[in-house]
């Protein structure tokens, strides 16, 4: 399987997944506990290498659903 059509299949699998009930309800926990909607500064440099990292996951899941290839 080329990039492109693997890529295709991940967005379809995640659309399936977080657009369904369940789905809506695991994807808002996460982008809760991830803070992925409030971008804040650490001076830590690991705790903000993992608050980023963290907050990351949430952003690529969205990035993929919404990708228009």
């Amino acid at each position: 399987m080329n990039d492109e059509k693997e890529m295709q299949s991940v967005r379809e699998s995640m659309l399936k997944v977080f657009n369904s009930d369940d789905g809506v309800v695991v994807l808002r926990h996460l982008t809760e506990f991830a803070r992925a909607d409030d971008a804040s500064f650490c001076a830590d440099p690991r705790m903000d290498a993992y608050l980023q990292g963290r907050r990351s996951v949430v952003m690529e899941i969205r990035k993929v659903m919404s990708d228009k290839r």
